[in-house]
């Protein structure tokens, strides 16, 4: 039974007569020294169990991980391109330079994109050279190239001026791009998208950045895209992943490239997605356990008021007929054997309110499992 004919049915009841008619004193004469005899005559207790209505819960349909990209319902909204210009970026992969190949292929993931989400430019290593003479020049020079804006001809045209050059300042990087965010209570929906040839080389600490901007009012996940990385380059770099609660990817060539940033784009909207979904199903079990609660509790106080207001009205008419008919004491005692119905009646309304808090809570925890599974 849904929330509406909760209500429904508790308003029926608690409408409904606690006395069927009234009594003659040739009725009520044969139970006048029966406490509980009189009471079944004169009130109608009903039972408790009629005001419980479980709430029903839902669970969720979740993706499921998968190797390949998929069309997914929601993108991350803002994303921010974090583009290595280091020296080792002039180098050639799959018969190209690389910084050719990283600027074609994060064009052609700019380009995926729908025309809503908000796109942006950080680069590193642009500046200085990869002496060591050039290093403190080219660790401090991290820039916001582009701030973000649905238009992302800025980003394209702002890469084609970068030249590979400086070292590898990858933590500031991260930091730099988590600046250009806003607070956000959906992990995900802003993210980084680093492309590296390498790990970092200006000192910095791009797990710790990574784990920082995650745990930030921004909640913003860094992914890398390794570019043609050296063997001992691998780990690192998935560290970094890992921490901001991205995806470490890797690629050989411009097509390879270009792959990585589309899968990682459709992971993370396949994360996002499923974590709104089971957002919503807790909500509203949430919100469907409060309401049986407040229905059954309502039901149970109408049930409760109209049998005292019943007795009530019964013992004042028939002593105004005849006040010797029931003693006094008779009175009292059908009055207790009320008063012990409606603290059933209330201890079956605390169980019930408890068993409904447990049924959500195991759900809650099933639907949050299920999710944990679908991510690994």
């Amino acid at each position: 039974m849904n929330a509406c004919r909760a209500v429904f049915a508790c308003c029926l009841l608690a409408a409904a007569p606690a006395v069927a008619a009234a009594q003659t004193n040739d009725q009520i004469a044969p139970v006048a020294e029966d406490p509980q005899g009189l009471l079944d005559l004169l009130v109608e207790v009903g039972d408790p169990a009629q005001c419980f209505d479980e709430p029903e819960l839902t669970g969720v349909d979740l993706d499921e991980a998968a190797s390949e990209p998929r069309n997914a319902r929601v993108q991350p909204r803002r994303v921010i391109v974090a583009l290595d210009s280091s020296g080792s970026m002039a180098a050639r992969a799959g018969g190209e330079l690389k910084m050719d190949a990283a600027r074609a292929a994060v064009a052609d993931f700019l380009a995926g994109l729908p025309d809503d989400v908000e796109v942006g430019l950080v680069a590193f290593g642009h500046h200085g050279d990869n002496t060591e003479q050039g290093r403190a020049v080219s660790c401090a020079g991290v820039d916001l190239m582009v701030p973000l804006s649905t238009d992302a001809a800025p980003v394209t045209g702002a890469m084609q001026g970068l030249t590979a050059t400086g070292w590898t300042p990858l933590a500031t990087a991260i930091e730099t791009a988590g600046r250009a965010f806003d607070a956000s209570e959906v992990e995900g929906e802003q993210a980084v998208f680093v492309v590296s040839d390498g790990v970092e080389t200006c000192g910095g600490d791009p797990v710790a950045a990574a784990q920082a901007l995650v745990d930030s009012d921004t909640r913003a996940v860094v992914n890398i895209i390794g570019f043609d990385l050296a063997a001992d380059d691998r780990a690192a770099l998935a560290a970094v992943a890992e921490a901001g609660r991205g995806v470490f990817a890797e690629a050989e060539d411009r097509e390879a490239l270009a792959a990585a940033l589309r899968a990682q784009a459709a992971e993370r909207a396949r994360t996002a997605n499923n974590l709104a979904a089971v957002r919503a199903a807790v909500a509203d079990n949430n919100a469907a356990a409060r309401a049986a609660v407040a229905n059954a509790n309502a039901c149970i106080r109408a049930m409760i008021s109209n049998q005292t207001a019943a007795f009530r009205a019964a013992r004042s008419n028939i002593t105004a007929r005849d006040r010797d008919l029931v003693p006094g004491a008779v009175w009292g005692a059908a009055s207790d054997i009320l008063d012990g119905h409606h603290d059933v009646a209330r201890e079956a309304m605390a169980a019930f309110r408890n068993g409904v808090e447990d049924a959500v809570e195991a759900r809650r925890a099933e639907i949050e499992g299920s999710l944990d599974a679908v991510s690994q």
